[in-house]
């Protein structure tokens, strides 16, 4: 930092962390179906077991990680609190990350089954430990709200180059050196990336000279702060609809638009396509309103956009002008969320400073990732009922876009909860306001 601001040098550095782990979340929600659940094969787990592997490790995904966060706040070293589990902590992720595309038998069994579930937990409990101290660094690096801001648009940016490479380089490796060896190659690629990241880590002496909390108080202030519960529900809600339109774009593009299903990429390209672009937009915006009245406004904005989408029947290309229309906006919509959810979680940590005298980062970033979760989960305990009973298809397309409505809605209420969040723009005017 220079004169008080953030070089954009660091900012970039720092969001190398945000490529690898994408690479590797991304890499294990998109293909590990494919591999345990190969199309026109024979599941090589148990699909009822299959399905609960999944939503166990989900689950425990969100739990633990309010947890690790907490632990990742108590930490004392020469290196400060988050360096060490960047250092130590990734290099077991991606050993786990490698080991899930190994299943013991090449047939259907338990075995298998016991074998992705005890390495899934493994590996959600790892990724955990490398991503929450690797989320507070943000509130630590950059003091104040318009800093956080350019620094998670970067982080989105990155994110979603770590996403295409992982779509790019998972499958084209997998054809010469099988899963093993594509797995090995992004391995790689999330070590050297989280290793350049880690390099710009603050080290404050605040951080590691602070009174350390236990877990019981810890969550105990995390979880009575006002602000910090509107913004949670806030995340729930407009994740359940994220999760919703990632699930839904293959229906939508195949049923209701009437393409292949290839054609996919083309609107899931053109929503990544806009997040990038729009990304001016929401810097620009911010000038006008406030940070608060930004998320609603995205939030919102990304609720009516999904209504709209149940007023689009199966009509060959007479879809595809309103369904082009409704994606694009979903891109704009969703950029605005990313950016400002996690900027404005760093006034919410400042505000807790006050309050508790601590620096706690993590376990709110921890308690964030569980509202990522839930949200995720609750989306796909949802999804299949409205598909299953109102119909998936073209002939019978009821169900698809009631699950648009239920997106809408679910985003709407998100930006409602909104509402209660009292929180300045500016982090150097929390002081004031708590005086």
């Amino acid at each position: 930092m220079e004169n008080g601001k953030l070089k954009t040098g660091k900012m970039l550095r720092y969001n190398f962390g945000s490529i690898g782990l994408n690479m590797a979340s991304v890499g294990v929600s998109a293909w590990i179906l494919f591999i345990y659940q190969p199309p026109g094969q024979t599941s090589l787990v148990p699909v009822a077991f299959l399905s609960a592997i999944g939503f166990i490790a989900g689950l425990w995904d969100g739990v633990i990680d309010p947890f690790i966060g907490t632990w990742s706040d108590n930490v004392r070293t020469r290196w400060g609190r988050r360096k060490p589990f960047i250092l130590f902590g990734t290099p077991v992720m991606i050993f786990l990350f490698v080991f899930i595309w190994m299943p013991p038998t090449e047939n259907q069994s338990v075995a298998n089954g016991i074998w992705l579930l005890s390495v899934l937990l493994l590996y959600r409990t790892a990724f955990s430990c490398v991503g929450m101290p690797y989320d507070a660094v943000l509130a630590e690096l950059a003091p104040r709200t318009d800093e956080r801001v350019t620094l998670s648009s970067w982080k989105m940016v990155f994110g979603i180059l770590g996403y295409i490479l992982s779509m790019v380089i998972m499958p084209v490796f997998s054809g010469a050196f099988g899963m093993k060896g594509s797995a090995v190659i992004v391995s790689l690629i999330v070590l050297i990336t989280m290793y350049i990241s880690m390099g710009v880590f603050p080290e404050h002496e605040k951080g590691n000279t602070q009174e350390k909390i236990n877990i019981t108080e810890s969550f105990r202030y995390t979880f009575s702060n006002r602000d910090f519960l509107f913004l949670l529900l806030s995340t729930v809600l407009a994740r359940i609809t994220w999760e919703m339109i990632l699930s839904l774009s293959p229906f939508f593009v195949t049923q209701i638009i009437g393409w292949t299903e290839d054609f996919t990429v083309v609107f899931q390209g053109g929503v990544i396509g806009l997040m990038l672009l729009s990304i001016p937009f929401w810097h620009w915006i911010r000038k006008k309103i406030s940070d608060k009245y930004v998320l609603f406004t995205a939030t919102l904005g990304l609720g009516i956009t999904m209504l709209l989408n149940f007023f689009i029947v199966p009509k060959g290309a007479l879809s595809l002008l309103p369904g082009i229309i409704t994606f694009a906006a979903t891109g704009i919509f969703i950029s605005g969320y990313m950016i400002m959810s996690y900027a404005m979680m760093g006034n919410v940590v400042d505000s807790d400073e006050r309050r508790t005298g601590r620096r706690r980062e993590a376990v709110y970033y921890g308690a964030f990732s569980f509202a990522v979760n839930l949200g995720g989960t609750f989306a796909m305990t949802i999804l299949p009922l409205l598909l299953g009973f109102f119909g998936n298809s073209a002939e019978k397309p009821l169900g698809i876009r009631l699950t648009f409505v239920a997106a809408g809605i679910a985003s709407i209420l998100g930006a409602l909860a909104l509402l209660g969040y009292s929180l300045p723009t500016y982090t150097e005017n929390l002081e004031k306001m708590e005086q």
